[in-house]
């Protein structure tokens, strides 16, 4: 009777310990990593730890100085949630008067991994060098896969971004393009200040 019931123990321990391996291994019971410094405190008071987990911050680019900020979305059908990250770091650049090179990324869930969604940053990059801008003001939209969050995902979706304050480059997937035509979205109407406009060819 009590090697029946170590047999039982024992069997439940092991799948307890199976199911946090690979909850882990997927990211599910991850806690959301503590802010480093005033940009990644001022997005954890604005949305917390239940809509985004922080990944952590590094260099972006090799030939631009800039601190790149990962971010995993949590909450997918809270519209704001990119506006609200933008308004709070925009405030802070203000308030600070700081000309450090931003980006912001945040990503999505898919099977076995994650992928770019959307992005902001404090400046424009191209082939012959890169423009500061004040604000978080180029805003590049991947979206999400298709066949892993569904036809309706909101970062699908070309009227999520509009409210997204000054944009003055904008870079998209083919997929938001047609979004922004079936919506009726004319991006120069929503940003008079829209510089750069490109659609990424795939």
């Amino acid at each position: 009777m009590g090697k029946r019931i170590a047999r039982k123990s024992t069997t439940i321990l092991i799948c307890i310990l199976s199911v946090v391996i690979i909850g882990y291994s997927f990211g599910l019971f991850q806690g959301d990593k503590k802010y480093d410094d005033d940009i990644s405190k001022v997005i954890y008071e604005v949305v917390g730890e239940k809509k985004v987990y922080y990944e952590g911050k590094e260099d972006a680019d090799l030939d631009v100085v800039a601190i790149m900020y990962n971010y995993v979305v949590y909450d997918y059908q809270d519209g704001n949630l990119l506006m609200d990250m933008a308004e709070a770091v925009n405030a802070l650049i203000k308030e600070k008067k700081d000309d450090q090179k931003i980006h912001i990324v945040i990503w999505g869930k898919m099977p076995g991994g994650t992928e770019p969604v959307v992005s902001l940053r404090n400046y424009y990059k191209n082939e012959e060098g890169y423009e500061q801008y004040e604000f978080l003001q180029c805003l590049y939209i991947y979206g999400n896969d298709i066949s892993y969050m569904g036809d309706d995902s909101i970062y699908n979706k070309a009227s999520t971004y509009i409210n997204l304050p000054g944009i003055k480059s904008l870079v998209i997937e083919k997929k938001i393009a047609q979004s922004a035509e079936d919506e009726g979205i004319n991006w120069y109407e929503i940003w008079p200040e829209l510089e750069h406009y490109k659609v990424l060819e795939k």
